[in-house]
């Protein structure tokens, strides 16, 4: 009965982290750079975050991800928090490192 439970919640987890890996990625693929400069690195940044925010519905859409934890949603959620914070804009969240 316990075992039942915890599947229950690592499922939902699951789902969880797809729809915040979805939310993620629309928020980095609808953001417009409205004249600011081009940066390789930032865009190289912007779009590996795209698609690793896009792999983890399709993996778990698909059955390929079958176990997730709580720490791994607290992650994804302050990745959401931040990006959404920030509007999409990854120079945003890098610039404490720049120089």
């Amino acid at each position: 009965m316990l075992n039942e439970f915890f599947q229950a919640v690592n499922i939902g987890l699951l789902w969880f982290n797809a729809v915040a890996c979805v939310l993620i990625f629309i928020s980095l693929f609808l953001y417009q750079s409205a004249g600011a400069r081009f940066h390789r690195g930032k865009s190289f940044l912007a779009v590996m975050l795209m698609i690793a925010s896009a792999a983890i519905p399709i993996m778990t859409w698909f059955g390929l991800i079958t176990q997730t934890c709580i720490p791994y949603s607290v992650v994804v959620v302050a990745l959401l928090v931040a990006v959404m914070n920030a509007k999409g804009n990854i120079a945003k969240l890098s610039k404490p490192f720049t120089k």
